[in-house]
């Protein structure tokens, strides 16, 4: 709420540390909330933040996630659409010489 008691609506992405295949890609990764933790994590009487991490810790989640090489369209705002998430084939690594 503002200080004029005006709604603020908005949205935060959390994240943590990559693990599995995802670590070869980023350092970091969104925490991935199953959907029977759902209700523990917008309970409003839980706030302290160990209980918090807690719900946050690894699960066997991360173990489904697939992880597969995109266009770097994905870099640029000015791209949007379903291609975006499609799959594309790398070629062999360049050298220097």
């Amino acid at each position: 709420m503002t200080p004029k008691g005006q709604l603020i609506v908005s949205v935060a992405i959390i994240t943590c540390d990559s693990v599995g295949r995802l670590a070869t890609v980023h350092s970091r990764m969104p925490v991935i909330l199953p959907s029977n933790r759902w209700e523990s994590w917008m309970d409003p009487s839980i706030t302290d933040a160990d209980d918090l991490r807690k719900l946050m810790e690894y699960s066997d989640l991360y173990d489904g996630l697939s992880v597969y090489a995109v266009s770097n369209s994905v870099n640029s705002v000015a791209h949007d659409g379903p291609e975006l998430i499609e799959p594309i084939t790398l070629g062999e690594p360049q050298t220097l010489f």
